[in-house]
C-alpha cells in the first residue's frame, strides 16, 4: 500500500472516531450524511433550585464541519437516580456563519469528586448558513474531569 493510501486510511479512521483534533473540513457539501466532533467545555454558570440546576457552558474543539464552538445550556436533576438526568440545547457554531442547533437528554454518572461519565442522545433541529433545515441524531458520550467535560459527538445529518 502506497504511502498516499495509509494516510487517506488513517485519516478515514481518525474521522470515524471522532478524534478530539480538528477533523477535516467536509468536501464541497455543506451538510455530510455523518457528524463526528470532540468538544472540551468550559463552566460558564450555574443556578440552582433545590436539585434542578441549570448549567451553562462554552466549549471548542474539532468537526466534520472543521473548528466548532457550542454554547451549551444543560438542565440537570441530581435527585434523579441511580445517574443524575439532563436536558440539553446545543448551539454549535462553525466557520461561514455556519450553525447546528440541537436538544438533547442524557445522564451523568460517576463518583463524588471522581470522573463522571456522559452518555447523551440529541436530535439536530435545525441550522444557518448551508446547514438549512438540518434534522438528524447525535449521540455524546464524554468524561467530566477536572478540566471540564470532553464529549465525543456522532450521528447522521440531513439538510
Amino acid at each position: 500500500m502506497g504511502t498516499r493510501r495509509r494516510l487517506v486510511a488513517m485519516v478515514t479512521v481518525v474521522v470515524a472516531l471522532g478524534s478530539a483534533a480538528p477533523l477535516a473540513q467536509a468536501a464541497a457539501n455543506d451538510c455530510p450524511t455523518v457528524f463526528n466532533g470532540a468538544i472540551h467545555y468550559e463552566l460558564v454558570s450555574v443556578s440552582c433550585t433545590g436539585p434542578i440546576c441549570t448549567i451553562v457552558f462554552s466549549g471548542s474543539g474539532g468537526s466534520t464541519l472543521g473548528p466548532v464552538t457550542d454554547t451549551l445550556r444543560v438542565v440537570q436533576n441530581f435527585a434523579s437516580t441511580p445517574c443524575p438526568t439532563f436536558t440539553s440545547e446545543h448551539t454549535m457554531s462553525f466557520a461561514g456563519s455556519r450553525t447546528l442547533t440541537a436538544v438533547g437528554e442524557g445522564t451523568v454518572c460517576g463518583n463524588p469528586g471522581g470522573n463522571s461519565f456522559i452518555t447523551e442522545t440529541s436530535a439536530v433541529t435545525g441550522g444557518t448558513g448551508g446547514l438549512e433545515n438540518a434534522i438528524g441524531t447525535v449521540f455524546g458520550e464524554g468524561v467530566s474531569g477536572p478540566t471540564g467535560p470532553v464529549v465525543h459527538f456522532h450521528g447522521t445529518l440531513d439538510c
